[in-house]
C-alpha cells in the first residue's frame, strides 16, 4: 500500500539515521501511481465542489510548477513539473543545499542528471547520467550537487513529473554557492530563519555603535553554530576591533572548527598589525 505523505514523514522522522531516511523515501517515491494515489482525493473533491481549495501551495516557474505536498518537521515533499518544450539558458552556478534530497523522475522525458562533488573550497565536475522513467537519484547536499539537464535543451516528448523529499535531519545549516564553470564558492548563506535573523542582528547591533555591544558580540561568538561564531566575529571587528582581539586570539587557539581557527589566526595578525 502506497503511504500518503504524513505517512512517510511520521516514518522519516523515526528513522535511526539520514541514511535510513533516505531509504524510506526512495522506497516510497519510486512507486507507479504515486502521484495519482495522492492527488485524485484532492481531484475527486474539486470535482464535486467547485469552491474546495486543495490544502497544496504551488509556485509557478519559468519552466513550469512545483506543488509543496508537504511541509514537516522531518521533510518536506514536493512535486515538480517541467513543461516540455521549454528551452532554458545553462546554469551559471551550482549549489550545495545542505541537506539531503530523494527525488524520483516519474516522467524523465529523456533528461540528463549533471553531478558535481565537493573536495575543499571547490566543486569537481562528475559523471552526467542518463534518467529513465521513475528513476530515483540520492543526493547528500553536504557534499554532493546536481542539475537537471532537459533533453535536447528542454526539447523532450513530454512533461518532466518529478517527486522530492527533502530530509531535514543531518542538514548543514549552510548553502554554499559555486560558479559552474570553474567550481570555485561564489557565496555562502544560512538555511535557517533563526540563523538569518541573527546574522540582521549581529550586523544592526555593529550599526549602532553601542558601547555595550562587545558583551553581546562574545556571546554570540560562542554560538554552537560555526557560521555564526565567525559572523558574530566579522561584525564585532567592524564595531571594535581592539576589543575584540582577545576574543579573536582565542578562537584561534581553540575553536573546534578548523577553517574558523585558521582564519581567526590570519585575522588576529592583520588586527595586531593595525591597532598595536
Amino acid at each position: 500500500m502506497t503511504p500518503t505523505p504524513a505517512d512517510l514523514a511520521r516514518r522519516i522522522e523515526h528513522a535511526n539515521d539520514v541514511g535510513e531516511a533516505a531509504e524510506l523515501a526512495e522506497s516510497a517515491l519510486a512507486q507507479p501511481g504515486l502521484i495519482s494515489e495522492w492527488l485524485s482525493p484532492m481531484l475527486a473533491q474539486l470535482a464535486g465542489d467547485p469552491h474546495y481549495r486543495p490544502p497544496l501551495a504551488v509556485r509557478r516557474t519559468g519552466a513550469g510548477f512545483r506543488i509543496l505536498l508537504l511541509e514537516h518537521r522531518a521533510v518536506t515533499i514536493s512535486a515538480t513539473v517541467i513543461a516540455r518544450c521549454t528551452s532554458q539558458p545553462a546554469a551559471t552556478s551550482v549549489t550545495l543545499t545542505g541537506g539531503m534530497h530523494v527525488t524520483a523522475y516519474h516522467h524523465a522525458a529523456g533528461a540528463m542528471l549533471q553531478q558535481w562533488r565537493s573536495i575543499g573550497d571547490h566543486l569537481v565536475r562528475g559523471e552526467r547520467l542518463a534518467l529513465g522513467d521513475f528513476t530515483v537519484r540520492r543526493c547528500d547536499g553536504r557534499s554532493e550537487a546536481q542539475l537537471l539537464v532537459p533533453a535536447a535543451n528542454g526539447h523532450g516528448e513530454r512533461d518532466m513529473v518529478l517527486v522530492t523529499a527533502a530530509i531535514h535531519a543531518g542538514a548543514d545549516p549552510l548553502v554554499r554557492e559555486y560558479d559552474a564553470e570553474t567550481g570555485r564558492l561564489i557565496r555562502t548563506a544560512t538555511s535557517e530563519g533563526d540563523a538569518s535573523r541573527r546574522q540582521m542582528l549581529l550586523a544592526a547591533l555593529r550599526v549602532t555603535g553601542d558601547a555595550r555591544a562587545g558583551a553581546a558580540f562574545d556571546k554570540a561568538s560562542r554560538h554552537p553554530a560555526f557560521f555564526l561564531r565567525w559572523e558574530a566575529m566579522r561584525e564585532w571587528l567592524g564595531h571594535d576591533a581592539t576589543g575584540a582581539l582577545p576574543r579573536l586570539q582565542e578562537m584561534a587557539r581553540h575553536d573546534p572548527e578548523p577553517a574558523i581557527r585558521a582564519a581567526a589566526g590570519a585575522m588576529a595578525a592583520k588586527v595586531r598589525a593595525q591597532v598595536e
